[in-house]
């Protein structure tokens, strides 16, 4: 599947979908078929896109391969539902979701544009690393701020950690 989407000078073509499977397949026919153990991984955007794939990469593998993935530093807050973010990314992953076609079984309106929501369905385990503290993700998450607001820099610290726990409890996750 691709998402083509109009643009003020132009068309913006999507084809990242295409991009997976086309490595999928060159990499299965230079042996991936015959592996026995496979550790999909990616940071931070790969990180999501390891979640969001995960399942692709198991259902295109051998049943007897041994298939897992590494999430490092995928798990971004689903944070503007808190409606304390001064810079939130939340919109840009929403739409983003909606036309890049992802893989993981997700239902209309479940928000599987965030780790948090996504994990539920992905049916393969999954091994998630992440910092408590990512400076990427407390600039656009919390905005940054100087001084800097110790007591909305722990709730945060306190939701994601809470959020990380629920999330792979859910998805059988380790």
């Amino acid at each position: 599947g691709t998402a083509d989407v109009a643009a003020p000078n132009g068309t913006l073509y999507f084809r990242g979908k295409r991009v997976l499977r086309a490595v999928v397949d060159s990499l299965m026919a230079r042996g991936l078929g015959a592996a026995t153990d496979v550790v999909v991984g990616g940071s931070s955007a790969g990180g999501l896109a390891v979640i969001l794939h995960l399942d692709y990469w198991r259902s295109r593998l051998p049943r007897t391969a041994t298939v897992v993935g590494l999430a490092d530093s995928g798990f971004f807050l689903d944070w503007k539902q808190n409606g304390t973010s001064a810079h939130s990314y939340d919109e840009d992953l929403r739409w983003g979701f909606e036309h890049m076609r992802y893989d993981v079984d997700c239902d209309a309106g479940a928000d599987c544009a965030f780790a948090e929501h996504a994990l539920a369905r992905v049916r393969t385990p999954v091994f998630l690393l992440q910092t408590t503290y990512d400076s990427w993700q407390l600039q656009w998450e919390i905005g940054e701020k100087n001084p800097v607001d110790y007591a909305a820099l722990n709730a945060y610290g306190r939701e994601l950690e809470d959020k990380l726990r629920a999330a792979g409890a859910r998805a059988g996750g380790f």
